[in-house]
C-alpha cells in the first residue's frame, strides 16, 4: 500500500505522531512519505497522485484545524479530488468532533474519508496559566500512550478496519461548544502577537521558524503582519522568551516539543 501523509505540526505534537506511524507502517512494508505543507512541492504532488491513501494531519484548535491547514486544502483541493483520505488530530483532551470537522470539509472537495483518529498529546500553550505546560519524564506517560496509540491505528489501517472518531451528533455538539467561541476569536488572535521590547534581542529565530511568514524586523523590532496561525512556535522557540499571544506576561516556562520528551 502506498500512503502519502501531509501535516501541519506547529511545535512538533502532530509530527511526531506522523513519524510514529510512518516508521510502523513502512516495518509492515507500506510505501510511506510524510511531507509538511510548509515543504510541499513537486514531488510531494506526485506522491499524493500515487498514493492508496492520503493521510492529513494537524494539531486541533478549538475543535477546528488550524488556518493554515484549511487555507492549503482550499489552494490545492483538485490536486485531492477523488483520493480516500484518514484525518489524524493531536489534542490536548478532547476536542469533540476535531477531526470530523476537517472531514467535512474534504468531503465537500470531493474526498473521500474512512477513517478519523485522535492523539492526545502535551500541551504547547505555555502563556496560559490554565494549562501547566510539562516536558521531559513528566509527559512520559502521555508519549508512551500515543505510541500504543499508534500500534493499534496502524493495525487497524493495514486491516482497512477503519473508525471515524468525533464522526457523530453528540461528539459535533462537543466540537460546537469549543468551536464557536473559538471560530469568534480566531481573527483577532491572528493579530494579536505580542513581542516584549525589554527582552526581545532581535536574535530573529522568530521570524525565521515562522510558518504564515508573520514576523519581520523593522525599525529595530520585530514587527507582525496579523496573519498568526497561532501555532505557537515562535513563542516556545524564543530564547528570552519574549512572546506572547493570549496574555501579556511572558511565560514561564516553554513547551520543548515530543524529541525532548521521547
Amino acid at each position: 500500500m502506498k500512503i502519502t501523509a501531509v501535516y501541519f505540526s506547529g511545535t512538533g505534537n502532530t509530527e511526531f505522531v506522523i513519524n510514529e506511524i510512518g516508521e510502523r507502517l513502512t516495518a509492515a512494508g507500506c510505501a510511506f512519505k510524510a511531507v509538511s505543507i510548509e515543504e510541499f512541492d513537486d514531488k510531494a504532488s506526485q506522491a499524493v497522485k500515487n498514493a492508496d491513501l492520503i493521510l492529513f494531519g494537524y494539531p486541533i484548535y478549538g475543535s477546528m484545524a488550524p488556518r493554515i491547514i484549511r487555507e492549503f486544502i482550499k489552494t490545492r483541493h483538485s490536486l485531492f479530488t477523488g483520493k480516500t483520505a484518514g484525518v489524524i488530530i493531536t489534542q490536548l483532551m478532547f476536542s469533540g468532533d476535531g477531526g470530523a470537522y476537517f472531514a467535512r470539509i474534504l468531503r465537500s472537495y470531493g474526498i473521500k474519508v474512512v477513517d478519523i483518529e485522535h492523539f492526545n498529546m502535551p500541551s504547547n500553550l505555555s502563556d496560559a496559566d490554565v494549562f501547566k505546560i510539562k516536558n521531559g519524564d513528566a509527559n512520559k506517560k502521555l508519549i508512551e500512550a500515543a505510541k500504543r496509540k499508534a500500534d493499534k491505528y496502524c493495525g487497524r489501517i493495514l486491516s482497512n478496519a477503519y473508525k471515524r472518531t468525533g464522526d457523530n451528533a453528540f461528539s459535533r455538539f462537543l466540537g460546537l461548544y469549543q468551536r464557536v467561541p473559538f471560530r469568534a476569536g480566531e481573527k483577532y488572535l491572528s493579530e494579536s502577537v505580542k513581542i516584549d521590547t525589554s527582552f526581545c534581542t532581535l536574535c530573529g529565530q522568530c521570524v525565521a521558524c515562522c510558518p504564515m511568514k508573520n514576523l519581520f524586523v523593522e525599525e529595530n523590532r520585530v514587527l507582525q503582519n496579523r496573519n498568526c496561525t497561532l501555532c505557537y512556535r515562535c513563542i516556545n522557540l524564543c530564547p528570552q522568551k519574549a512572546i506572547s499571544i493570549l496574555i501579556k506576561k511572558k511565560p514561564k516556562v516553554q513547551y520543548k516539543g515530543p524529541k525532548f520528551n521521547n
